[in-house]
């Protein structure tokens, strides 16, 4: 296990960027300052990230209320014509509480991509009084899409054979993916966690893999274990 460790500059040990130290074994460092740390990982090309925000954090909920933090989320974080929020919880990081979320949204137009498959974002936020820090990891599916949706839907209804719904004639294959991108994204059943042991190579599964592991093995400098936790500004 090899953790990603920097040696710091700042004489009064003040957190940073390097507060914070995730285990980086098969991922290769893209970038590094101040405000990001960037890694990609061997074999998949999926992106892991930390950002740090060194300004006094605002939030507009309690970070014990579960409810309030999914009710702005759904509201702020992204629009139905872009992406749907997959979850959304409240995780304990040795120490400072952070929110973690799941959001899928269309692949970018970047070459080698589906331009019908989905890009799954996960992260930590971590909210701190004077600070704040989000790990970030994202997942793009690539390859032959629709695999988990379609597997799941056998699972949930074996019996079905027949298409549901109107049926709409396409002439070419630009055509069907024009008519997919107008489709509003929502969350489906298929994106239930425990279909992730099926299809382990997903994105989505991959994300949260990622996410299990970087909650269990992140280190958390003393400097940050300590700072005043953020509390709820509705100005």
């Amino acid at each position: 296990m090899m953790f990603c460790i920097f040696r710091r500059e700042n004489l009064l040990d003040m957190p940073s960027i390097t507060s914070l130290h995730l285990d980086t074994t098969g991922w290769n460092a893209l970038s590094q300052s101040a405000q990001q740390m960037i890694w990609q990982h061997d074999a998949t090309g999926d992106v892991l990230s930390i950002e740090f925000f060194n300004h006094p954090t605002k939030l507009p909920f309690a970070m014990n209320d579960v409810e309030a933090i999914k009710a702005h989320h759904e509201q702020y974080s992204v629009r139905p014509d872009e992406g749907a929020i997959v979850s959304i919880d409240l995780v304990s990081l040795h120490g400072p509480e952070a929110v973690r979320m799941i959001i899928k949204a269309r692949n970018p137009r970047i070459a080698g991509l589906p331009p019908h498959g989905m890009t799954y974002l996960g992260s930590l936020m971590i909210p701190l009084a004077g600070f704040s820090y989000v790990v970030k990891v994202q997942c793009c599916e690539r390859g032959t899409t629709g695999l988990r949706e379609a597997g799941v839907a056998l699972i949930l209804n074996p019996k079905s054979s027949k298409p549901t719904g109107e049926v709409k004639v396409v002439k070419s294959l630009e055509e069907m993916f024009a008519a997919r991108s107008q489709r509003p994204i929502v969350r489906t059943p298929a994106d239930d966690e425990r279909y992730d042991t099926m299809f382990p190579q997903h994105p989505l599964s991959r994300v949260r893999t990622y996410l299990n592991h970087v909650e269990q093995t992140i280190k958390i400098d003393s400097d940050v274990q300590t700072a005043r936790r953020v509390e709820a500004s509705l100005s």
